[in-house]
């Protein structure tokens, strides 16, 4: 039997307090991972009403340069339901959303 070996190479959080009436707590979670010879990046929410994850295979793109894409995400705070689309307007087809 196979066994995957995930690798972790860079990992953004941003936390949010509670605003009554407007936000629970919650926290956003940026991270390059690399598995086998693919980098992949996930942008998951927990603590919300209920956790969300976005993640999104990245081809043909440089460790380096995919850690300024995580940086730009964690950065201008994208939220999970818009990661996949911003990382596919910045590649083009070198980011495919997995299901």
């Amino acid at each position: 039997m196979e066994t995957t070996q995930i690798q972790q190479l860079a990992v953004y959080t941003r936390d949010y307090s509670p605003i009554e009436g407007l936000q629970r707590a919650h926290s956003l979670h940026y991270l390059l991972e690399k598995d086998r010879d693919q980098l992949r990046v996930r942008v998951v929410c927990t603590g919300a009403e209920e956790d969300r994850a976005a993640v999104c295979r990245l081809r043909g793109i440089s460790i380096e340069y995919a850690g300024g894409l995580l940086k730009f995400l964690y950065e201008n705070a994208v939220p999970v339901e818009q990661a996949a689309e911003v990382l596919q307007d910045l590649c083009g087809d070198l980011a495919e959303q997995e299901s």
